[in-house]
């Protein structure tokens, strides 16, 4: 029986589950400095000096997408960006 060809086909997907891991591992270093730059907009009280900023225009403002940011904030605090916004304003 020739296995060549199975094996050939496991080093493809093996290399490609490893590209797609590495993907992955970037791209949740690049979340998790977005959300370290989100927590010190927040420390910094930029939000409560500008009532008129919201949770999508401090998105833009990091370049990340509200849905993106707000999904690692929900994950990691339990609490959605205009809920943290919110919260630093009446402090």
């Amino acid at each position: 029986m020739d296995y060549s060809a199975d094996y050939g086909r496991l080093l493809t997907v093996m290399e490609e589950k490893a590209t797609f891991a590495e993907q992955k591992d970037n791209n949740m270093k690049t979340m998790m400095k977005t959300f370290e730059r989100f927590s010190q907009l927040i420390q910094n009280g930029v939000t409560r000096a500008n009532p008129y900023l919201t949770f999508e225009t401090v998105c833009r403002m990091l370049k990340v997408s509200p849905e993106a940011l707000d999904e690692l904030l929900l994950d990691e605090l339990g609490m959605r960006g205009e809920q943290i916004i919110a919260a630093s304003r009446k402090h």
